[in-house]
Parts: C-alpha cells; sequence; structure tokens
C-alpha cells in the first residue's frame, strides 16, 4: 500500500517536486518518528560553531537540522545522487541557508575518476535512500537506476584540508567500513563525535574495530545520556562514538 501510494504521488507531483514536498514534510515532522530520536539527540550535542560532516546526505531530511542548530559553523554535505543532490540545494534556498556545501559524490576508501551508483526500484517506486555502489556484500534489486558518479575520500577532499571537524553523520547503506578507511587522517587530527546507523551485517562489526582503531568507544542513546554499549550484544541500527578522553556520558 506505502507503495502504492508513492508512486501515485510520483505520477501527480513529478519525481523532482515529490522529492522536494516529501523532504520538507519529514523535516518539519522528525520528532515523531521513534527512528529519528536518536539522531536528533546527535543534533543537540551539536554547537552553533560546529562543523559538521554529513556523509550519505540523501535529500538532505537530515542535512537540514545540522546547518539550522550550527548557523556559525561549516556543513559539508555529500550526495553522489543526482536529483537528491538537487534537492538538497533547493531545501537551503528554501530555508535561507548558507552556511551548508554540498557535493554530489561518493566517498569511499580510495579516489577514483568514476563508478556507477545503483538506485533501486522496488514495486515500481524509486527508492531514494538506498542508492549505493555496486557491492558484493549488499542484496541486490531486480531493477536499478545507474548513475554514474565520482569517487573520492574525506582524507583526500580539499574543502577540509585545514578544516577542524566537531561532528559526523554517517550514513552509507553498508559503506561505512570504506568510507573510514579513507578517512582515517581527518577523524584522527580532529576526534569529532561519529553518529553512524549500521545495518546488522558481519561487516557491522568491522565497522565498529574500524573506528575504535581511531581511538574510540562505541556508546548507545539511553533516555537523556549516552552509555557504553556491549557491541557483542548490542544489535540495534544506531551507534554514537567519542574518543577515549571523552567517555563520560553525555
Amino acid at each position: 500500500m506505502k507503495s502504492l501510494v508513492i508512486k501515485i504521488l510520483h505520477s501527480i507531483l513529478g519525481y523532482k517536486r515529490y522529492l522536494f514536498v516529501f523532504s520538507i514534510c519529514k523535516i518539519v515532522s522528525l520528532t515523531f518518528f521513534r527512528k529519528k530520536w536518536d539522531y536528533l539527540f546527535f543534533v543537540k550535542q551539536l554547537q552553533a560553531e560546529s562543523n559538521v560532516l554529513i556523509i550519505g546526505a540523501s535529500t538532505g531530511v537530515t542535512t537540514i537540522p545540522i546547518a539550522k542548530k550550527c548557523k556559525k559553523g561549516k556543513v559539508y554535505a555529500y550526495e553522489p545522487v543526482e536529483t537528491n543532490y538537487n534537492t538538497i540545494l533547493k531545501l537551503l534556498k528554501f530555508y535561507k541557508l548558507n552556511n551548508c556545501s554540498v557535493y554530489k559524490l561518493a566517498l569511499s576508501s580510495k579516489p577514483e575518476s568514476k563508478s556507477v551508483i545503483l538506485q533501486p526500484i522496488y514495486k515500481g517506486v524509486r527508492k531514494q535512500g538506498m542508492a549505493h555502489l555496486d557491492m558484493d556484500d549488499i542484496d541486490k534489486y531486480e531493477t536499478y537506476i545507474k548513475e554514474e558518479v565520482e569517487i573520492s575520500t574525506i582524507d583526500a577532499r580539499p574543502e577540509l584540508r585545514d578544516q577542524e571537524v566537531d561532528a559526523i553523520k554517517l550514513i552509507a547503506e553498508n559503506a561505512e567500513y570504506e568510507i573510514l578507511e579513507g578517512a582515517k587522517e581527518t577523524i584522527e587530527r580532529n576526534k569529532p563525535i561519529i553518529y553512524c546507523e549500521l545495518w546488522d551485517t558481519e561487516k557491522r562489526d568491522r565497522v565498529i574495530e574500524r573506528i575504535e582503531s581511531y581511538g574510540y568507544i562505541g556508546f548507545k542513546r539511553s533516555k537523556k545520556k549516552l552509555v557504553p554499549i556491549d557491541k557483542n550484544k548490542y544489535r540495534d541500527r544506531n551507534l554514537f562514538f567519542l574518543p577515549n578522553n571523552e567517555t563520560e556520558a553525555v
């Protein structure tokens, strides 16, 4: 039923207009979605002066609240899908935010000139939030829209050179490990707070171990504070990572 409704809205509004309207509706109603409460807790930890990386920005639903919170800081949003990227630009203009720079590219462990990103089509509906690079460890859908994209690494990005980074929000459809490999220097130099949403797959433990190797401890939200996780037992999707020297509960 949900896919049918979305398909009808795509037809009535047009896909690009649907993304814009959908994103605004989702932004104004985020507090009503329990799955977004951890993300909203992450936003509360940010300061007006914070500089934040948003990796896997999708249509900007989680970019706009961060840009609004960090008006004296800088926000860098990375999104490879062209229609998503253009939606973020429209939202920034709509909300009159000028502290966010958006980059149309995918991130990984090493820079490449070009690659292909796949946007799944499920029950006739384009899944704008599930686009991913063609990787062996991701379940395949029957139909995709393919788009050629540039691939870079966080450590190679010129806009981040000599730029302090206070926080990272990372949601990348099971590509988090590769992205973190390409962000080693940036993370170790800045020690930002990191918020991830990780699939419960074999790769999840490797991602956690990678972040820990940079001098971090994993946390989960418990009501209004963060408490350390037992990574062998805690399998929920949302995780926070703090540097070892900042391990007091928030």
